[in-house]
């Protein structure tokens, strides 16, 4: 299941060069598994309460009490759970480039791409344990909420939720759940930290947005975006 509710364009970036032109040219998608942020080693990326969610609701809710005090609950996910991190269209480039690395893709399309790789993932679709979605993240992880926390569909709290102090990064994920099957849940330390994800063809939907730090003639800068702006800037005949 894909979800259409997403704002476009996305941006996301990366350190290395090479990493953003396999993106755009070649379909190179690496999701990273959820839990594994907590200890990533990118301090930016890092976050130690990920794959859980936290707020604070009225004891009421839960229905042990009429009291209006509330308590801190924490609900955490166990299932495997893949992520591929992205900005908003009101993330400042600038802010990005600096935090998280000054090679930024443009994704005009999530819709397309979230497709692609579902379809990848789940083999045509044969594999129906397995949903591709994308998700806005809540920076309101730790604050009053008064919803029943034991309703399934609060689950994905866990894996949308984040501090107030990284809403700068206006981020966006496209979740890859693997869910329970006839044998139940996967464990999810028994999964490598990373899926790789081979569209094998390039997304024509995407584009390497040029680096100001980069001359034209450098061979970091990436090919396919050069051979647009050629394009763009060619007479017509």
């Amino acid at each position: 299941m894909v979800s259409n509710r997403v704002d476009a364009p996305l941006y996301r970036a990366s350190r290395l060069p090479w990493f953003a032109r396999c993106f755009v040219e070649h379909g190179e998608v690496f999701l990273g598994r959820l839990d594994h942020y907590r200890n990533v080693e990118d301090i930016a990326a890092r976050d130690s309460a990920e794959a859980t969610s936290r707020y604070r609701i009225p004891l009421n809710v839960l229905g042990e009490s009429t009291s209006p005090d509330r308590i801190s609950f924490t609900m955490e996910v166990f299932h495997p759970v893949y992520i591929l991190c992205a900005s908003g269209p009101l993330v400042d480039l600038a802010f990005l480039r600096r935090t998280h690395g000054e090679h930024v893709v443009r994704i005009d399309d999530p819709i397309m791409l979230a497709t692609e790789i579902e379809r990848e993932l789940t083999m045509g679709g044969t594999l129906t344990n397995r949903r591709v979605r994308w998700v806005k993240v809540a920076y309101d992880q730790g604050s009053d909420a008064d919803h029943d926390p034991m309703d399934p569909r609060e689950l994905c709290r866990s894996y949308s939720q984040k501090d107030p102090r990284f809403s700068s990064d206006c981020e966006y994920r496209l979740v890859y759940e693997i869910l329970a099957d006839a044998r139940g849940f996967t464990p999810r330390d028994t999964l490598p930290k990373y899926q790789a994800i081979h569209l094998g063809r390039q997304l024509t939907y995407c584009d390497c947005l040029p680096n100001n730090r980069l001359k034209p003639t450098d061979p970091r800068v990436t090919p396919l975006a050069e051979g647009r702006k050629r394009r763009a800037t060619r007479p017509a005949a």
